[in-house]
């Protein structure tokens, strides 16, 4: 798919920390969360500016480091944005664990609760049971739609976005 590949790249390319850059990568190449089945684009590689020819674009493309992006079905919204939110928590939870074995200590169940986004405090109907270990995914699509896509908003979305 067109965008998670573009995502891909972007960091493969530009994004300073190697470490991550690399995890990101290496996670993306492994078909991490899913994405290979999940997400799923009708738009063609535009990589069409490096000059005719499939031969000399797929040179261009694999010098560069980069994927190649194949047609496929249209690409759920909400499956992109789930998936960008799953690696991003994922990511949180390793930091934190990282930071925890360099202390020689392991993470509390509590700092790892505290790792993920949305917290409780914000979304407690993200929550599907009591234990807080698994999430409703359709009321986790909606938040993140308000809360990065907000009609309008809100003084509490303001005060953590936009603290004074």
């Amino acid at each position: 798919d067109e965008i998670s590949t573009t995502i891909r790249n972007v960091i493969h390319l530009f994004f300073p920390c190697d470490e991550c850059r690399a995890n990101f990568v290496r996670m993306y190449d492994s078909c991490g969360f899913n994405h290979c089945s999940r997400l799923t684009s009708n738009v063609y590689t535009l990589w069409e500016h490096v000059g005719d020819g499939k031969k000399k674009r797929e040179r261009a493309i694999k010098e560069a480091g980069l994927q190649q992006q194949r047609p496929s079905s249209a690409l759920p919204e909400r499956q992109l944005a789930l998936w960008l939110w799953e690696v991003h928590n994922a990511v949180n939870v390793r930091i934190m664990k990282e930071a925890a074995e360099r202390e020689n200590r392991n993470v509390t169940e509590e700092e790892k609760l505290s790792a993920l986004f949305p917290p409780l405090d914000l979304c407690e109907e993200c929550w599907v049971d009591e234990d807080m270990a698994e999430w409703d995914e359709e009321v986790v699509f909606r938040f993140l739609k308000r809360w990065y896509w907000p009609a309008e908003v809100t003084p509490a979305i303001r005060s953590r976005v936009y603290p004074v």
